[in-house]
Formats: C-alpha cells, sequence, structure tokens
C-alpha cells in the first residue's frame, strides 16, 4: 500500500522518450518521478539529494548502471534500487545484487518489463521498509534488554543493603513480563503482517501455528490448520516429499528449496526455508517455516519445453523407454550422444516424469565457463571467497534441492572438480568455495557428453572412479540421420515452438513434398541443425508457407517446385546464404552477450571457425584481437 506522501523514484535511463512514458506510468501509480539521462547526470543528483528508490538502466553513457550502482554502494547511499538489463545480461543483475541492487528486470522486445516496473518498486520499497523495521525493532530491544540489565543490577544493589527483598522480586518480574510483552507485540506484528506463509510445527508434523498469509492462501481459518499434517493439506504425492525434507530438519538440519505443490487445486512453487526448533537444553522440538510463492517468477530454471514420447522411430522409441525406466527411479543417468541430438530435452523429459518433477531442474553446461566459475555456479560460495565474493551464493546444486540437476558436456569438466563432485555423489554433501560448513542437498544428478568418456579415462582426462559412478544408466541419444522417419513430428513440434519464439499470429504450414525431402538429409548438425534451419526458413519466407528453397540445403534444391521457389526469392542464391550466416551469428553473439567462446559453442564451432566466418562476413577485422 502507497504512503500518504508520494515514494521519490530517479529514473535513470539515456532514451528520453521511454523515460518520459515511464515517468507517466509510474506518477500514475502515485510515484514522484525524476529522471537522469545518463549515469554520470544520476550520480551528481544523488549527491545533492535524496530518492526512496532509484531505476538504472545497465546501457548508458559515460556512466553504466552498474558503476552507478557499484557508485552509490562504496558509499552506504544505495537507496531501494532496480537495475534494468537486457536479453543476456544476467550477469550484470547479478553483479548488481551483489552489489546490494534490490531486484532487476530483464528488457524484452515487447515491453512487457515496463508493466513489471510499477509492482518491483512496491517490492523493493517494501523489503527496504521491513528492513528497517527489523533493525529498529532489534535496536529497540537491545536498548530494552540494557535497560533492564541496568535495572536489575540497581536493584541488587539495593536488596545486599535492605530487607525488601520480596518487594524487589516483584517489580523484576512486573518489568519482565512488561518487556516480554512489548517483544511478543511486535513478533506478532511481523507474524499476522508478513506476505511470507510463516508456520510452526511440532515433531509429529502437526502444525502448531500459521500466520494469516499461510491461511489465506489454503482458504482455510487458522484454528482449522492446526493440528493437521501436509498429507491433508497438499495430498499425498506433495507430502511425502515434503515429510522427507522436514524428518532432515528434525535431525537438525535448516533447508532451503524450490518446491511446487497442488494448492486448491492450483499448481503453485514455493521457495521454502526450514530451520529447527530448540529447547533451553539444544533439544529439536520442532521446525519453523518461511514458504514465499514465487510461482511464475523462478528465472534460474528454463522453460524449453520437454520432447514427447511418442515418436515413429524405433531408435528413438529405444532411447524414451530407457529414459522411462530411468524417470521411475532415482539412479545416477549418463546420456551420450552428438552435439544437438537434444540430450539436454531428454533430461528434462526424464525429470518431468521423475518423482521429483515437482521440484526444480537446473543445468550448467560445463564447457561455457571457466574451472573457477563452473566451482562457484555449482557448489556456490562464501562471503570473500575470492575478490567480487561480496556475498554468500548459494550454487546449482543447492538450488536443485529437492530436483534435478543436468551437468552437460561433463567431459569438459576439470580433473579437480570431477573429484569434487565424485565426493558429493558418494556423500550427498559438499562445501561452498571457501567455506568450511558442510552442505546436504537431496538432488538428482544427470550427466551428457559428446565425448567418449571410456576413451578419455585411459587418457587421464577424466577420472575413472568418476566415470564408473556416473555410468549406472548409460542413453544414447540417436542422431538425426537414424531417426529420419521423427523428422516430420519434429518439424511441426519445432516450428509451433519457433512461432511462439518469434510472435507469429499463425503457425507457418510445410508442404509434404518438402517434408519428405528434409527427410532424406543427412543432418550432420543433429536436431540443432534442423531447429535453425527452420528458423531461417521462417524468417526467409516471412511466416507464411516454407518451400524447400527457404532451408538452402545442399543437393536438395534441384526439382522444379524448388526452381520456383529460388526464382520467386528474387535475390542471389550466396547472398541469401551469406544472411542466414550473419543472422544466425549475430543472434547467437546476442543471447550471450558477445562472448564469441560461448557463442561458438551455441552454434556448434570451434573459436577459430567463429573467428574466420566474422572476417569473411565483415564483422571483424583480421587483425581484431579474440
Amino acid at each position: 500500500m502507497q504512503s500518504a506522501t508520494p515514494h521519490r523514484v530517479l529514473y535513470m535511463e539515456d532514451d528520453k522518450g521511454l523515460a518520459i512514458l515511464m515517468r507517466r506510468k509510474l506518477e500514475r501509480c502515485g510515484y514522484k518521478v525524476d529522471l537522469a539521462y545518463d549515469g554520470a547526470e544520476g550520480l551528481t543528483m544523488c549527491e545533492s539529494g535524496s530518492w526512496d528508490a532509484i531505476i538504472v538502466d545497465h546501457k548508458m553513457p559515460r556512466v553504466s548502471g552498474l558503476e552507478v550502482i557499484r557508485s552509490l554502494a562504496s558509499r552506504n547511499a544505495l537507496p531501494a534500487s532496480i537495475m534494468i538489463t537486457g536479453a543476456g545480461d544476467e550477469t550484470v543483475a547479478v553483479e548488481a545484487l551483489k552489489l546490494g541492487a534490490s531486484d532487476y528486470v530483464i528488457k524484452d522486445v515487447d515491453g512487457r518489463y515496463l508493466e513489471l516496473l510499477p509492482s518491483v518498486i512496491e517490492q523493493a520499497l517494501t523489503k527496504q521498509r521491513l528492513l528497517k523495521e527489523k533493525e529498529y525493532a532489534e535496536e529497540k530491544l537491545r536498548q530494552a534488554h540494557d535497560e533492564l540489565e541496568k535495572r536489575v543490577a540497581q536493584r541488587t544493589a539495593e536488596l545486599e543493603s535492605s530487607n525488601r527483598r520480596l518487594r524487589r522480586e516483584i517489580e523484576e518480574r512486573t518489568q519482565i513480563q512488561e518487556s516480554l510483552a512489548v517483544t511478543e507485540s511486535r513478533l506478532s506484528a511481523i507474524f499476522e503482517t508478513a506476505r511470507d506463509c510463516i508456520f510452526l510445527k511440532d515433531e509429529s508434523l502437526r502444525y502448531v501455528l500459521v500466520n494469516p498469509c499461510m491461511a489465506n492462501l489454503l482458504e482455510l481459518t487458522a484454528d482449522a490448520v492446526i493440528g493437521r499434517t501436509d498429507e491433508g493439506l497438499f495430498g499425498l504425492d506433495a507430502s511425502a516429499h515434503l515429510r522427507k525434507v522436514d524428518l532432515r530438519v528434525l535431525r537438525g538440519e535448516t533447508i532451503e528449496e524450490e518446491h511446487t505443490r497442488i494448492v486448491n487445486g492450483i499448481p503453485m512453487t514455493f521457495l521454502d526455508v526450514k530451520a529447527p526448533m530448540h529447547d533451553a537444553q539444544g533439544n529439536v522440538t520442532g521446525i519453523c517455516g518461511i514458504s514465499r510463492n514465487i510461482t511464475g517468477r523462478s528465472g534460474s530454471q528454463a522453460t524449453i519445453s520437454v520432447p514427447t514420447d511418442d515418436y515413429p522411430s524405433a531408435a528413438m522409441g529405444v532411447t524414451t523407454n530407457k529414459a522411462r525406466l530411468a524417470a521411475e527411479t532415482d539412479s545416477l543417468v549418463l546420456l551420450t550422444g552428438e552435439s544437438g541430438t537434444g540430450k539436454d530435452y531428454l533430461a528434462r523429459f526424464i525429470h518431468k516424469n521423475s518423482k521429483r518433477s515437482s521440484g526444480p531442474f537446473y543445468a550448467i553446461n560445463c564447457a561455457a565457463v571457466s574451472e573457477g566459475l563452473a566451482e562457484s555456479e555449482l557448489f556456490g560460495h562464501e562471503t570473500g571467497a575470492f575478490t567480487g565474493a561480496q556475498r554468500r551464493k548459494r550454487g546449482l546444486l543447492e538450488l536443485a534441492e529437492g530436483g534435478t540437476i543436468l551437468l552437460n558436456e561433463i567431459g569438459e569438466m576439470s580433473l579437480r572438480l570431477q573429484a569434487k563432485l565424485l565426493t558429493f555423489l558418494e556423500t550427498k554433501t559438499f562445501t561452498r568455495v571457501g567455506g568450511e560448513k558442510t552442505v546436504t542437498v537431496d538432488a538428482r544428478l544427470i550427466a551428457a557428453t559428446n565425448r567418449d568418456l571410456s576413451q578419455e579415462v585411459p587418457d587421464g582426462r577424466f577420472r575413472r572412479d568418476l566415470f564408473y559412478r556416473l555410468n549406472v544408466l548409460d542413453i544414447k541419444v540417436p542422431l538425426l540421420r537414424e531417426r529420419s522417419e521423427d523428422i516430420p513430428l519434429l518439424v511441426q513440434q519445432l516450428i509451433s515452438g519457433l512461432a511462439s519464439e518469434l510472435h507469429l499470429q499463425n503457425i507457418p504450414e510445410i508442404d509434404s513434398y518438402t517434408l519428405r525431402r528434409l527427410s532424406e538429409y543427412t543432418w550432420p548438425g543433429n536436431v540443432r541443425e534442423l531447429r535453425n534451419l527452420l528458423e531461417r526458413a521462417i524468417i526467409l519466407s516471412q511466416g507464411r508457407r516454407l518451400e524447400l528453397g527457404h532451408f538452402g540445403l545442399p543437393g536438395l534444391a534441384d526439382s522444379a517446385s524448388d526452381k520456383a521457389s529460388r526464382t520467386e526469392m528474387k535475390r542471389d542464391y550466396n547472398e541469401i546464404i551469406r544472411e542466414m550466416k550473419l543472422s544466425l551469428i549475430q543472434d547467437a553473439l546476442n543471447r550471450v552477450g558477445g562472448k564469441r567462446h560461448e557463442a561458438a559453442c551455441l552454434l556448434g564451432l570451434t573459436r577459430d571457425a567463429l573467428k574466420r566466418q566474422m572476417t569473411t562476413l565483415g564483422l571483424l577485422g583480421q587483425n581484431d584481437p579474440d
């Protein structure tokens, strides 16, 4: 709820038209908005004035948004702040959060982020207000405690010199009760007004206390929830997982995880934090939990759809049968096959069909990150573990609690990290980078590689013990040319997905002749090549009917209909191929923020091959550095 006095907001955006448009929108929401058209101007305004919140666009002339955040944070002058980044700049957003930014918003081509900004601002202001109220309450508690200690000392001295012991005891008890009443009142206010679900459970895992937020979410009264278990509230499937986690908490663990469960018939995803409660002797007496509804906000998980299991080819039928068997267990799975065959899609299929489907799914490409970054991304790090580690970070393994994590291209992992991963597989525990505390995680691991690990072992590039530990269930993903019967179904699925990504009003059609000719192609790049060429064809056809000439496949454009299609395109074949290469390379660079090594991995090229292509296309000079 907005306060009576409008909150002051400083919006830093170099696009003046967009800045003015956003100011009008925020003013309609009740904010008082000032504008700065670059980072340097914004910093100057911050030195001479104060704002309740700032919104900073990262890409600005002279001083970037990240530099603004860093400068204000270094002076302890950072108010509630929101970083606006472009797609692919998530690392910038993460750095801003490390520096103390409250939240971030990613720009999208449809401008939907503009609709999100008011609610994100409100959440940032609320978060800061609650922190200040917490600090205020804690300070008052400290003052009350100090005052109480002082009075107790004074009363004790008086008791030593007088015969009024009974009166002094009564006065002390009264003062303690008053202090406890104030403390209870403050804690009750936080408990009653919190926007997260807060609850207490006893040792039998029955609810003994819930706050109004949780009662409202369940559409029950608090009295109707107290005394019940998760089985009665969320059903058998969800309660089995929740009980497993609760038993670990009763053994002394503090667990933070994402979990999806059905609430009043609607699937909802929660970020749950559960910690044990202890009595005066240190014995665990119950569980204190906080659940935040993050349905639709979990940006760390990919949203790519999983494949179906009804492909007509025998090769894919064998593969999906093995995948379904793997989904029924928690065993380690090793997915093998050439690049582009769809190993990551198959990993999602296994996750979605497993008992962990209500938990999160995370993936990391071991070939796309350096060893140091891979360790931090996978295992997390503690504050001060290395330069720039300004706060504790949970790694993907920890975030995948109760779910699944895919280690893609595991054959590229360094031997040192292989040893640490082996320890986790054996014990389900690990330590964060720079940390000493052991972290226990219940996460399923799926590994994928395009290398022959049995050959990597004798060559000394992969640990023998880790290979044997991973090779519990080996599922080979067939090449696309080995499952040509699946191409018509794959084409329809990919066209439907691309139409959604490209925001087309209608799904483009493709004739049976073109489908037949596509099925005759050998597809050296597998499903990834098919998808990229379909995207190219959709662009060249301007979202209309797809014809063979739009694909530009060598050896498949010799028929009369293909020649007619080429004639309609009114452009030279080499020009079309050049435009296709330009489009693919520029799109890959945009997706990874201009990082050539990651773009090369995305395109299935070596870094040198990408550099040669960019030089040929005029995107790079002969002497430009890598």
